[in-house]
């Protein structure tokens, strides 16, 4: 698996990252490099975080669309049987949007996507075949 330690301030939004490393191959339980748990100790309010480094999951508009439509009915027919149509009809009326998945979160999810899909695929360019931490 590859993984990134990051020295990430837990309070500063404009400067969040302070340094980086990459490791290909992590097994669980490595600790981070020591520089960097040195430089997050300098620095005041940082912290060291892993994130795993894997291929994002992106979910077509459609197919979140039909999966809550889909959840929706099973929920009301377990809640209530016999108004499970006319509740589902309710629920499709009163929030569209939301069973559409045209929500403002879900365009905001899909641009974090993308950005982590760039992310993803600039480690994968640049850390390419190499083994070990770099």
């Amino acid at each position: 698996m590859i993984g990134v330690y990051t020295a990430q301030s837990k309070t500063d939004t404009e400067t969040p990252i302070l340094a980086r490393a990459v490791f290909h191959n992590w097994q669980g339980g490595e600790p981070a490099p020591g520089w960097l748990s040195a430089l997050a100790r300098l620095h005041k309010g940082y912290s060291i975080c892993w994130n795993p480094l894997q291929k994002p999951n992106f979910r077509s508009r459609e197919t979140k669309a039909s999966i809550r439509k889909k959840r929706l009915i099973s929920r009301n027919e377990k809640q209530a049987p016999l108004f499970a149509e006319e509740l589902t009809e309710r629920s499709l009326q009163s929030d569209p949007e939301y069973y559409a998945a045209k929500t403002e979160r879900d365009f905001m999810r899909e641009e974090f996507i993308r950005e982590y899909k760039n992310e993803y695929e600039e480690f994968m360019r640049i850390e390419g075949g190499s083994n070990g931490q770099t």
